[in-house]
Protein backbone atom coordinates (compact mmCIF):
# COMPACT_ATOMS: atom_id res chain seq x y z
CA UNK A 1 0.00 0.00 0.00
CA UNK A 2 1.47 3.22 -0.80
CA UNK A 3 1.06 6.86 0.86
CA UNK A 4 -1.53 8.31 -1.02
CA UNK A 5 -4.03 5.23 -0.80
CA UNK A 6 -3.82 5.75 3.17
CA UNK A 7 -6.77 7.46 3.19
CA UNK A 8 -9.16 5.49 1.58
CA UNK A 9 -7.79 2.82 3.36
CA UNK A 10 -9.00 4.31 6.61
CA UNK A 11 -12.14 5.72 5.03
CA UNK A 12 -13.12 2.16 4.09
CA UNK A 13 -12.47 0.75 7.86
CA UNK A 14 -14.62 3.54 8.91
CA UNK A 15 -17.60 2.69 6.62
CA UNK A 16 -17.04 -0.83 7.74
CA UNK A 17 -17.04 0.38 11.34
CA UNK A 18 -20.37 2.18 10.95
CA UNK A 19 -22.19 -0.20 9.00
CA UNK A 20 -21.39 -2.45 11.35
CA UNK A 21 -22.40 -0.43 14.60
CA UNK A 22 -26.11 0.29 11.79
CA UNK A 23 -26.37 -2.90 11.77
CA UNK A 24 -25.73 -4.35 15.37
CA UNK A 25 -28.40 -6.94 16.69
CA UNK A 26 -30.97 -4.90 19.05
CA UNK A 27 -31.96 -7.85 20.37
CA UNK A 28 -31.93 -8.37 24.55
CA UNK A 29 -29.53 -10.55 25.53
CA UNK A 30 -32.38 -11.78 28.10
CA UNK A 31 -36.26 -12.50 27.74
CA UNK A 32 -38.33 -12.94 30.58
CA UNK A 33 -40.96 -15.06 31.26
CA UNK A 34 -43.87 -14.28 34.06
CA UNK A 35 -47.15 -16.36 34.52
CA UNK A 36 -50.06 -14.48 35.88
CA UNK A 37 -49.30 -12.13 38.75
CA UNK A 38 -45.47 -12.42 38.21
CA UNK A 39 -43.20 -10.49 40.84
CA UNK A 40 -40.41 -9.75 38.05
CA UNK A 41 -39.65 -6.98 36.41
CA UNK A 42 -39.46 -6.70 32.62
CA UNK A 43 -41.69 -9.36 31.22
CA UNK A 44 -41.41 -10.03 27.87
CA UNK A 45 -43.63 -13.35 27.77
CA UNK A 46 -46.33 -15.08 29.73
CA UNK A 47 -45.19 -18.80 27.90
CA UNK A 48 -42.08 -19.95 27.72
CA UNK A 49 -42.39 -21.50 24.42
CA UNK A 50 -43.11 -18.12 22.63
CA UNK A 51 -39.97 -17.02 24.50
CA UNK A 52 -37.63 -20.09 23.02
CA UNK A 53 -39.44 -19.57 20.03
CA UNK A 54 -38.79 -15.63 19.74
CA UNK A 55 -35.05 -16.23 21.11
CA UNK A 56 -31.97 -16.03 19.38
CA UNK A 57 -28.97 -18.09 19.00
CA UNK A 58 -26.80 -17.49 22.71
CA UNK A 59 -30.08 -15.48 24.25
CA UNK A 60 -31.03 -16.20 27.86
CA UNK A 61 -34.70 -16.60 28.56
CA UNK A 62 -35.46 -16.29 32.61
CA UNK A 63 -38.51 -17.87 33.63
CA UNK A 64 -39.99 -16.44 36.80
CA UNK A 65 -42.02 -18.10 39.45
CA UNK A 66 -45.68 -19.05 38.86
CA UNK A 67 -46.91 -22.53 36.93
CA UNK A 68 -46.58 -23.02 33.71
CA UNK A 69 -48.74 -25.89 31.82
CA UNK A 70 -46.61 -26.46 28.30
CA UNK A 71 -44.52 -28.87 26.47
CA UNK A 72 -41.54 -27.36 25.54
CA UNK A 73 -39.64 -28.09 22.56
CA UNK A 74 -36.15 -26.13 22.15
CA UNK A 75 -34.50 -25.93 18.63
CA UNK A 76 -31.81 -23.42 18.83
CA UNK A 77 -29.15 -22.46 21.31
CA UNK A 78 -30.12 -21.00 24.30
CA UNK A 79 -29.74 -20.61 27.97
CA UNK A 80 -33.38 -21.48 30.20
CA UNK A 81 -32.91 -20.44 33.94
CA UNK A 82 -35.92 -21.34 35.82
CA UNK A 83 -36.16 -19.37 39.02
CA UNK A 84 -37.03 -20.82 42.18
CA UNK A 85 -40.90 -21.55 42.51
CA UNK A 86 -41.10 -21.68 38.39
CA UNK A 87 -42.74 -24.94 37.77
CA UNK A 88 -43.46 -27.00 34.19
CA UNK A 89 -46.03 -29.19 34.01
CA UNK A 90 -47.12 -31.55 31.08
CA UNK A 91 -49.60 -29.62 29.11
CA UNK A 92 -50.61 -33.35 27.80
CA UNK A 93 -49.03 -36.60 29.16
CA UNK A 94 -48.89 -38.10 25.71
CA UNK A 95 -45.91 -39.21 23.79
CA UNK A 96 -43.83 -36.80 22.49
CA UNK A 97 -40.64 -38.25 21.83
CA UNK A 98 -38.81 -41.59 21.65
CA UNK A 99 -35.63 -42.83 23.57
CA UNK A 100 -32.70 -43.08 21.88
CA UNK A 101 -31.26 -45.68 23.50
CA UNK A 102 -34.28 -47.89 23.05
CA UNK A 103 -36.87 -46.19 20.70
CA UNK A 104 -39.16 -46.57 23.82
CA UNK A 105 -41.96 -44.08 23.64
CA UNK A 106 -41.35 -41.44 26.27
CA UNK A 107 -43.65 -38.10 27.52
CA UNK A 108 -41.16 -35.24 27.88
CA UNK A 109 -41.80 -32.13 28.97
CA UNK A 110 -38.70 -30.40 27.39
CA UNK A 111 -37.62 -31.40 24.19
CA UNK A 112 -33.96 -30.55 22.43
CA UNK A 113 -33.57 -31.43 19.13
CA UNK A 114 -31.25 -30.05 16.60
CA UNK A 115 -29.47 -28.25 18.97
CA UNK A 116 -25.92 -28.54 20.34
CA UNK A 117 -25.85 -25.94 23.37
CA UNK A 118 -28.86 -25.50 25.17
CA UNK A 119 -28.03 -24.63 28.71
CA UNK A 120 -31.13 -25.66 31.24
CA UNK A 121 -30.48 -24.05 35.09
CA UNK A 122 -32.68 -24.51 37.82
Amino acid sequence: MTLKNLPYFFLMICLLAATHLCWADDAPTKLVVGAGNSSCSGVNFSRIQDAIDAASDGQTIEVCPGLYPENLRITNSLKLKFDAGALVMPASVSQSTTSLATGNPIAAVITVMNSDNVDIET
